[in-house]
């Protein structure tokens, strides 16, 4: 087989920045350590939000709370019991306080969905970090099943920012 030379040093350079890592991607595996003990609230949606339909008919915060237990295994994030809530010195709480299950973005075909979750880390009554974050979907046909995917990210980014705060 001949290849030519600028084919040749294409095919090089792909392949070696495809296998090289960083120094920070390496160092950044390896300086993750456990964080305390941590308690999850129970996740819920804020007062004032209109999600009577979405609590009816779809699971998200089954899916949510699932999902950062979860993903908590990931980030080294050790969540405690509901039933040893007492040795935990740190709290996580998460609500949703917007949804909307159904809106139109300008070129796609179809509807979308996006929510708004905000999260709280606790040491007894401080906050000591808060933070707020919307995701959005439009790769479901459903609007519950758009949220679900929605909840199951969220789960993944209240575990990976909880672990952010002690590392």
């Amino acid at each position: 087989m001949k290849y030519s030379i600028p084919t040749f040093l294409l095919c090089t350079l792909v392949s070696l920045t495809a296998c090289k890592s960083t120094k920070q991607q390496q160092t950044q595996a390896i300086a993750l350590k456990p964080t305390p003990p941590i308690a999850l609230n129970a996740v819920h949606f804020a007062l004032g939000v209109e999600a009577d339909k979405v609590q009816r008919d779809c699971v998200m915060l089954d899916k949510l709370a699932n999902s950062i237990t979860d993903s908590a295994k990931k980030y080294l994030v050790t969540l405690v019991e509901q039933q040893e809530k007492s040795k935990a010195e740190y709290v996580v709480e998460a609500k949703y306080i917007e949804i909307n299950s159904h809106r139109w973005v300008f070129p796609s075909v179809r509807p979308s969905s996006s929510a708004t979750l905000h999260v709280q880390l606790k040491k007894g009554d401080e906050i000591i970090a808060k933070t707020t974050k919307e995701i959005g979907s439009g790769v479901a046909f459903g609007a519950c099943d758009r949220l679900e995917k929605i909840a199951v990210a969220g789960g993944r980014y209240v575990s990976k920012w909880t672990s952010n705060q002690f590392n």
